[in-house]
């Protein structure tokens, strides 16, 4: 990683559990961050705590990119910092867990802002900003593993999951020659608080395989840099995402829907 020391990392989502820890193990490689998130409070803590621990610069954008220009709004706050942003990580997402039916329509449509719309918006303002600077960027998208087919009990979450994924893929195909990289990160369970947020909890056999939010940090960052087109961090999860190629779909959704 001693080729990024003193690059700039966007991260979107940063506040905690994954968004964090992409934060600390890069500022630890040396990259100055703008981290934004809602919550400003647990950004400033966590930017103080990096600058003093790892000698780097941080800068915090509070911003709600599930708003109707979050995106666009983001956009022209990290510019006017006047950073060159090498390292985009778009980790910032949503899930619901639960039948479709029994969530409300809005609550759908503003994870599907969150997750596709402005993580799409922000993916093409930083592509082109890169590409206008002839900076040989990385960028990374968060993905899941429900991605790689249906999941009962998160449909639409995994809908805007498999999106994201198939965005990520194509993205890396058409870049590469620009010297941008895209790349899925595709977790399994994970112990961050994506549950509490989703209005559900893990069955007995998630908990079990829940990796550490590090851990996939670390796996993500990895596979990034290696300019990977996507990174199934653990082996379970890397089981799971391969059983959806040979498994029969009406198999896949049973199984999926008593885990959820």
């Amino acid at each position: 990683m001693k080729k990024i020391k003193g690059s700039w990392a966007l991260i979107t989502g940063a506040s905690s559990g994954l968004g964090a820890e992409f934060a600390k193990l890069l500022s630890k490689n040396g990259v100055n961050l703008v981290l934004t998130a809602r919550r400003t409070e647990k950004l400033k803590e966590l930017k103080d705590s990096l600058e003093q621990k790892n000698h780097v610069s941080v800068h915090t954008i509070s911003n709600d990119l599930s708003s109707n220009n979050g995106a666009s709004l983001l956009y022209k706050d990290v510019c006017s910092l006047n950073v060159p942003i090498s390292i985009l990580i778009n980790n910032a997402g949503v899930g619901l867990n639960g039948r479709f039916k029994d969530m409300s329509l809005e609550d759908h449509m503003s994870m599907v802002k969150l997750n596709v719309l402005s993580l799409t918006e922000l993916t093409h303002l930083f592509v082109t900003d890169m590409l206008k600077k002839k900076i040989r960027g990385y960028i990374l998208l968060l993905s899941s593993v429900v991605g790689f087919g249906p999941c009962p009990n998160f449909s639409a979450y995994a809908a805007t999951k498999a999106y994201v994924l198939s965005l990520a893929e194509s993205l890396n195909h058409e870049l590469k020659s620009e010297g941008i990289s895209v790349t899925a990160l595709c977790p399994g369970p994970t112990r961050t608080e994506f549950f509490s947020t989703a209005k559900g909890s893990p069955g007995k056999v998630l908990q079990t395989f829940m990796m550490e939010p590090e851990e996939v940090a670390s796996e993500g960052l990895k596979g990034m840099f290696a300019r990977n087109r996507v990174v199934v961090p653990g082996l379970i999860t890397k089981i799971s995402a391969s059983s959806n190629r040979w498994l029969p779909k009406s198999i896949l959704l049973k199984i999926a829907d008593k885990l959820g």
